[in-house]
C-alpha cells in the first residue's frame, strides 16, 4: 500500500519514529489508532481476550478513528460475526451498475 501520497522512501537516519496514538472502550471492544510508517493504523481487538477482530491503514487520524468505530458498531450489531470486513465485501452478491 502506498503511504498516503509520500513519493519519497525515508533515509536510514529517520527510523526511529515516536508513536503517538489514541485507545477508547466500546462495549466489548478495545478501539486503537496509532501512528506508524504509512500514517495511521486502526485496530479493534475484544476486550475479553484481547484478540485482534480488524486492523486497517488510513491517511488521518479522523479516517483511522471511523474505521474503527465503525467495525465496532458492525461487530456489535451481528452483521459481521467472525468476518473481516474483507472477506464480507468479496463474498457480498455486488451487483454492477452504470
Amino acid at each position: 500500500m502506498a503511504a498516503c501520497g509520500l513519493s519519497f522512501a525515508p533515509a536510514a537516519e529517520l527510523l526511529i519514529q515516536i508513536h503517538r496514538g489514541y485507545a477508547a472502550d466500546c462495549g466489548r471492544f478495545r478501539l486503537r489508532v496509532e501512528t506508524d510508517f504509512q500514517g495511521w493504523r486502526a485496530e479493534v481487538r475484544d476486550r475479553e481476550d484481547n484478540q485482534l477482530l480488524y486492523s486497517a491503514h488510513r491517511c488521518s487520524l479522523q479516517a483511522a478513528k471511523a474505521a474503527a468505530a465503525e467495525i465496532a458498531i458492525f461487530r456489535a450489531s451481528g452483521l459481521l460475526g467472525t468476518k473481516r470486513p474483507e472477506v464480507l465485501a468479496r463474498q457480498l452478491p455486488w451487483a454492477e451498475y452504470w
